[in-house]
């Protein structure tokens, strides 16, 4: 049985096991699903996978099970589907993550500009880049989706799998509180957000290592022509960078200055190692 055929008999169950509660209207049997636990195991053990990508594991899963309809699907279903389409999520999430993100961009060492944090930003939460982190969770295989937009490829879209994704935060905040999808996202996006922070702002590393050394009790950078290679059309230069006589950085460019500026690069990221801080 798929996992669409067992949304459709748990939801069947679930109607059957609300019309027969007398401690819960229509209403709230629509709204709250826990006290028919037991048909849903099943949905448990389906989830199970992605919630051990996730890092977190809901309380009751129709919130997730929320997150995965697309609106094509509850649309065609909802004389017998109880759950809301995943709209409403996804903008909750679009926040948590715009606050989580931002938060972090500001508090990064490299004080970026507005401008540049805002850049940086949309590198993170751009619909691609959550659609790649959506795909590594798999996310794809649980939507739910219409027939038209599921015979459409609708699970292999960026923008589904990005609002998707979105609507995932969303119901992690609601179920679990701001902390836990506060460490969700961290997980998911930390590492591309660090990534992505060396390739935006000023390209002027050595100006950048020279205010980290400043800042962090280092001498001054000194550099060292070390070598060329190459005919003189098409000459190499190699520079090392030492940080308090040690080196830290080597680089490669057609002229000094820019071998200099990729020598500051690397001792800007043999820095960062040494000190166990990627901020």
């Amino acid at each position: 049985m798929g996992w669409i055929d067992k949304i459709v008999k748990i939801t069947k169950d679930l109607s059957a096991a609300g019309e027969n509660s007398p401690a819960k209207s229509t209403t709230e049997s629509q709204q709250d699903f826990s006290f028919a636990s037991p048909l849903l195991d099943p949905l448990w053990q389906e989830i199970e996978p992605l919630q051990e990508r996730l890092g977190y594991r809901f309380r009751v899963p129709h919130i997730f099970l929320e997150a995965m309809t697309h609106r094509s699907y509850a649309n065609e279903n909802r004389n017998q589907f109880h759950f809301k389409d995943n709209d409403r999520l996804e903008y909750l999430g679009d926040a948590v993550l715009d606050l989580v993100v931002g938060e972090r961009i500001f508090s990064m060492e490299q004080q970026f500009k507005a401008g540049e944090m805002t850049k940086l930003r949309a590198m993170v939460v751009s619909t691609e880049a959550l659609a790649e982190v959506a795909k590594e969770l798999e996310i794809g295989k649980y939507l739910l989706l219409g027939i038209g937009e599921s015979k459409s490829g609708g699970a292999e879209k960026p923008s589904l799998l990005a609002d998707a994704f979105e609507a995932v935060i969303g119901a992690v905040y609601i179920d679990g509180g701001f902390e836990v999808a506060q460490g969700c996202i961290e997980r998911l996006l930390f590492e591309r957000l660090d990534v992505a922070s060396e390739n935006i702002g000023s390209s002027d590393h050595k100006s950048r290592l020279q205010e980290k050394c400043a800042r962090t009790g280092h001498g001054l950078p000194v550099y060292q022509l070390v070598g060329t290679r190459g005919p003189d059309h098409n000459k190499e230069f190699e520079t090392e960078c030492l940080i308090d006589g040690e080196p830290m950085g080597h680089g490669v460019g057609p002229n000094i200055k820019s071998a200099e500026q990729n020598a500051a690069s690397q001792a800007i990221t043999s820095l960062k190692k040494r000190k166990g801080n990627t901020k």
